[in-house]
């Protein structure tokens, strides 16, 4: 997968599992957090999915955990 370069104040490297609805949840979580999304790339296979977005916004304190506690989560980085 390629991403680009991060455009945006964050880049979140998401790993999850392949379910219907975990990419709205993901979504919806990081609009809670009052982030916009530059940009968001996507790639599954199996039953594993990796999403890449970078956001820009202020308040980044507990999204991290949030995004970790999600339950289709394998692995979470906020860079």
């Amino acid at each position: 997968m390629a991403a680009g370069p991060k455009n945006s104040d964050a880049r979140i490297a998401h790993l999850h599992r392949n379910v219907p609805g975990v990419m709205g949840r993901l979504n919806s979580l990081l609009a809670e957090f009052n982030m916009n999304i530059a940009s968001q790339t996507l790639a599954t296979k199996g039953h594993q999915g990796y999403a890449i977005t970078d956001v820009s916004g202020v308040g980044y304190e507990g999204l991290q955990a949030r995004l970790e506690a999600l339950d289709e989560t394998i692995e979470v980085r906020v860079i």
